[in-house]
Parts: C-alpha cells; sequence; structure tokens
C-alpha cells in the first residue's frame, strides 16, 4: 500500500493541472491585488490550523498550493515555473503562509525575474514541536537561512517571543502576528443540556484526555470530541457526541453551539484556532498558558486560564467556576474578539510595512 501511495504521489507531481491551474489562478488574482498569500492544502486537520489562519489574515488574495500532508504535489520544475510566473505578473508582495521547504524553490525563482518583489513569510509553528521533528527543523532553518541571503525579506511570527527569539539570534528585524478572528454567527445552543466542546486532535500535546475527563465529570454534561475511540474509560458513551472531522466554517458554527470550549493544551502557537474562533462567538474557552492569547486583557486572563493543565481535577474545576458566570463571560469574551481584531491590524500594517 505503501508502494502504491508512493506511485500515486509521483504521477500527481508529474500531472501539470496542478501547475497550471495555480498559474492561471495567479493571472487572475493579479486584476485585484499587488499583495497576496500562497497557503498549503490541507490534509483533513494536517495543515488546517495553518491555512485557516492563513485565510483569515488574507481572505480575499490567497491560492492554495497542492500538497499532500507536507508533500507537495508540483513537481520541481513546476515550482520554478508557478515562481518565474508570479515575477512576470509584477506583484508587490507575495506572502507565505507557513514555509515548507519547497516554498523557498518559488521565492528563489519568482526573485529572479523580479527583484523587486518582496518575499515573506508568516510562520506559525514553535519550538516545542522542533523535537525529533527532523520537516520542521529543516523548514525553520531553511527560512531564516532566505532571511539572511535575502531572498526572503520580511519574517513574521505567530507564537509571542519567537520574533524577539529570532531577532537576538540572528540579528533579524521580525514582526510579531496576532491573527483575525471571524465575525460571531447568531445560533441556537446545540440542545438544552450542557454542552463541553473539547474539539482538538488526540496528539500529546493537545492534553485531550485531561479535557475530555474534566468535561465528562460535569454532571448531565455532553462532551463533543472529534474522535472517541479511546474515551471507553469515561463511561457512559452515549454522553460522548463525536463529530470527525469538520469543514472550517462549520466547525466554527459548532463552536458557538457549545456551552463552554476547551482548550488547555501543553504547546501552543498563538492560542490556537479553537480558543480564537470559540471566544469569537461568544463562547468562553478555558485554555492554559502556553500562549499569549489573553495577555491583553488581565480579568480573562485570570478567569479562563486554567493552571492544573496536566490535571483533569483542576481543568474540571475551572469549568465549573466559568459555568457559574457563564453569561457575563460570554459578553467579555465577544469585547476581547473585537479587540484583539484591533490589534491584528496594527501588526498587520506594520507586517506588510515593513
Amino acid at each position: 500500500m505503501i508502494r502504491k501511495l508512493r506511485e500515486d504521489l509521483k504521477f500527481k507531481k508529474n500531472n501539470p493541472v496542478f501547475r497550471d491551474s495555480v498559474k492561471s489562478q495567479l493571472t487572475e488574482l493579479r486584476k485585484t491585488h499587488a499583495i497576496f498569500t500562497l497557503l498549503a492544502q490541507n490534509t483533513n486537520y494536517s495543515w488546517q490550523g495553518v491555512k485557516s489562519a492563513g485565510i483569515s489574515l488574507f481572505p480575499d488574495s490567497w491560492i492554495e498550493l497542492p500538497q499532500y500532508y507536507s508533500t507537495s504535489l508540483l513537481s520541481e520544475q513546476s515550482q520554478i515555473e508557478i515562481g518565474k510566473h508570479i515575477g512576470e505578473l509584477q506583484f508587490d508582495q507575495l506572502i507565505f503562509n507557513g514555509f515548507a521547504p519547497y516554498f523557498y524553490t518559488i521565492s528563489v525563482a519568482a526573485k529572479k525575474v523580479n527583484p523587486n518583489l518582496k518575499v515573506k513569510v508568516i510562520y506559525h509553528g514553535f519550538l516545542a514541536e522542533l523535537s525529533n521533528n527532523e520537516f520542521q527543523q529543516r523548514a525553520l532553518k531553511q527560512m531564516v537561512d532566505g532571511r539572511i541571503s535575502g531572498v526572503i525579506d520580511t519574517l513574521g511570527f505567530a507564537k509571542k517571543g519567537l520574533a524577539l527569539t529570532m531577532n537576538k539570534l540572528h540579528n533579524l528585524d521580525c514582526k510579531e502576528i496576532i491573527y483575525f478572528n471571524p465575525p460571531c454567527q447568531e445560533q441556537q445552543p446545540y440542545d438544552d443540556t450542557l454542552n463541553i466542546g473539547n474539539l482538538v486532535s488526540d496528539t500529546f500535546r493537545k492534553n485531550f484526555h485531561n479535557m475530555a475527563a474534566a468535561g465528562f465529570m460535569c454532571d448531565n454534561s455532553r462532551l463533543h470530541v472529534s474522535n472517541a475511540d479511546d474515551l471507553g474509560y469515561l463511561g457512559d458513551n452515549s454522553r460522548i457526541h463525536a463529530h470527525g472531522f469538520i469543514e472550517h466554517a462549520d466547525f466554527i458554527k459548532l463552536l458557538g453551539k457549545m456551552t463552554v470550549n476547551l482548550h488547555a493544551t501543553f504547546s501552543e502557537a498563538s492560542g490556537g484556532q479553537v480558543c480564537s474562533e470559540s471566544i469569537s462567538q461568544g463562547v468562553p474557552c478555558i485554555s492554559a498558558y502556553t500562549s499569549a492569547f489573553f495577555d491583553y486583557d488581565d480579568e480573562l486572563k485570570d478567569r479562563l486560564i486554567v493552571q492544573g493543565v496536566d490535571d483533569s481535577w483542576h481543568i474540571y474545576q475551572k469549568i465549573e467556576e466559568v459555568l457559574e458566570d457563564r453569561d457575563y463571560l460570554s459578553k467579555r469574551c465577544l469585547e476581547y474578539s473585537a479587540y484583539l481584531n484591533t490589534l491584528a491590524a496594527d501588526r498587520m500594517n506594520a507586517f506588510l510595512g515593513a
């Protein structure tokens, strides 16, 4: 099966339809925009958060590169041709959303044709995920080397402190990025029960099981997850609703139907899309201090950040505290979401102006 998958990928890489489609989209986009972002296609949840963040930052000026997980479906020659086409179209700025090593090939080809093109990167990763992760290590190093050599003109980082770290390590003028939150949509609660959203993946850093146990301990609660296969130890499975993979627009709607959402993870880039999208819908989201997400509001930082992130009982107690004042916190979340969007605009203006 692995051999067949490799053969399928090799065939797709040699398929000129992908290259021609991207070039056609670039030509059409240039009629209305001088600045745009290239982002990688997601495979289920792989690259989904990065893609969603990029679209939030450039909702009308993005083009998706065909990709399977982190493998480009464009041959190296197709990547070069796309880069040349970007140069020929005389865009002012090419902004890569996230960074895969093959983005570098596109950058070099584009700047060779148009040396005045500003190539910029918004990096959504964080240092904790570099452990035993050769792909991310290589991508980050190539991105920094590209900035030092001049192939890349500006780097932006979503993880608080990472821009300052790179400035110190490499004497660079990196920028801090804050994501835009989506507008609030009017919607009804999922049902009349207490609905706890634990809508994260089951990777270790997401702290899925601690949050699942905490939500399940709430009396008469219904626990909403993506995958419930490993939760048989909790008890009555009829109280667990597994939703599977959900397209992003529907995912935001689902977050908005919850009583409270959970996102107390061990490591995050920017607070996590679940957290930002939850509060944008007026649903309190319990988080952990692994990012700067609530740094701009001391009250919410105190009331929505759980200190015992690796303690299911501690998370359960925080849920109970939030539920006691849920309506007030819902209002404050909406206010904070709007404020974050003003900060996001300021950061983006600084990034684009660099």
